[in-house]
């Protein structure tokens, strides 16, 4: 959703700079590097929700939970 809605900004933001007078390539930039950051930052987020530390881990171990399994990573 985050990839979507970045997307859709960026074309937004690169139409508006375009009828501006920026250079189209230029303006496209600004849309790449938008959609670059919020990938990253879905990734991020993704990434965050799914690893976690188990409590009563002693090796302190990082662990995946998906569908109530756990799998060690």
């Amino acid at each position: 959703m985050l990839l979507l809605l970045a997307g859709e900004a960026g074309l937004v933001l690169w139409i508006v700079a375009w009828s501006l007078g920026m250079k189209s390539i230029d303006a496209f930039g600004i849309t790449i590097t938008i959609f670059i950051i919020a990938a990253a930052v879905d990734v991020y987020l993704k990434n965050k929700r799914a690893k976690r530390y188990e409590p009563d881990d002693p090796a302190g171990t990082l662990t995946a939970t998906q569908g109530g399994f756990s799998q060690h990573v």
